[in-house]
């Protein structure tokens, strides 16, 4: 087997059948599995994937102990060469396996690949090429100070359509090399969400191989499954930073212990402060998936996207996003 796919899903039913209708759509001339690993929905997701994806594996958990362990209930199971961990919140186009994989075959000293992902409305997101997270470029994030000339929280020495070498990899989208890291490839679970994919990311590099970025485009929604709990989703975000932050950098806990929380009540404020819905650039974008291909979806919405609301409906599958 060359490739093992594994999405965790969480109460997205119709994001996890849109993501798997453009992961089935590739065709990239090598074998590979896909695997769903469910955290305790009861949303119908199991139904809808064992009715219109039955080629899927799906691994139903009695209960919901976090992304990073969801995750490794796969990646302990896979033989393949290469474990593409994969959010449900994301569109690929028809040739990204075949991409990603040709380029890990021939890559230096291969540990992990991250790709081009831009949002619903054609944005490019920043976090698909990060630098190793220190207190201080984290602290520039928050408050929206660029890095200078060591490029901050975000890899700004690579550019967006450069293919280069990257400290930190986003766990939306993250092949690994599974051969030749072995167990390395599972997550910490001490993360229960957020942090993991920044740990994996270093650890991997420490190993002694690298970790890639390919400009081959996906969209991710970001966040669809935490959007509707904003102050739960900075509260699991930060208490995953002191996760990170005690691990790495022991010899700063009490500076990470002290600035975390202050990050987080800034956050907290921040978010308050923007509750206010924005108004819409016109009139939503609707595309029907069941008519058109999604690489040319992602090419419209790149175009076309403005800051207009995205609608994708499927009516084969029953499904409609908006986003």
């Amino acid at each position: 087997m060359k490739l093992t796919v594994v999405i965790v899903n969480y109460k997205v039913r119709d994001l996890l059948l849109q993501c798997l209708d453009s992961l089935l759509r590739n065709q990239p001339g090598f074998d590979y599995e896909v695997v769903v690993v469910d955290n305790h929905s009861d949303d119908g997701s199991p139904e809808a994937v064992a009715r219109y994806f039955p080629e899927v594996n799906y691994i139903e958990l009695a209960d919901n102990k976090g992304f990073a362990y969801a995750n490794n209930q796969a990646v302990r199971q896979s033989r393949a060469d290469y474990v593409l961990l994969l959010n449900p919140d994301t569109i690929l186009p028809e040739n990204a396996l075949a991409r990603v994989v040709a380029f890990a075959d021939k890559a230096d000293r291969f540990g992990a690949l991250g790709v081009k992902m831009i949002d619903a409305r054609g944005r490019f997101l920043p976090e698909s090429k990060r630098n190793e997270p220190t207190l201080w470029n984290a602290l520039l994030k928050m408050c929206g100070l660029p890095g200078g000339k060591k490029g901050g929280y975000y890899r700004q020495q690579l550019g967006a359509d450069e293919t280069g070498e990257t400290p930190v990899l986003a766990g939306a989208f993250m092949l690994l090399n599974r051969r030749e890291l072995g167990d390395t490839c599972l997550l910490d679970e001490d993360f229960f969400m957020f942090g993991e994919d920044i740990d994996l990311s270093v650890r991997i590099r420490q190993s002694g191989r690298k970790n890639y970025y390919l400009p081959v485009e996906i969209i991710h929604y970001k966040g669809e499954s935490t959007r509707q709990d904003q102050m739960r989703y900075i509260r699991d975000f930060y208490d995953a930073m002191l996760v990170y932050y005690r691990k790495h950098y022991r010899h700063g806990r009490w500076l990470a212990a002290t600035l975390i929380p202050c990050l987080k009540a800034l956050h907290r404020l921040r978010s308050r402060m923007l509750r206010r819905k924005r108004p819409e650039a016109g009139a939503p974008w609707v595309f029907d998936a069941s008519q058109m291909r999604y690489a040319e979806l992602i090419e419209q919405v790149k175009q076309a996207g403005q800051g207009r609301r995205l609608i994708i409906q499927h009516p084969d599958l029953q499904m409609e996003v908006s986003c």
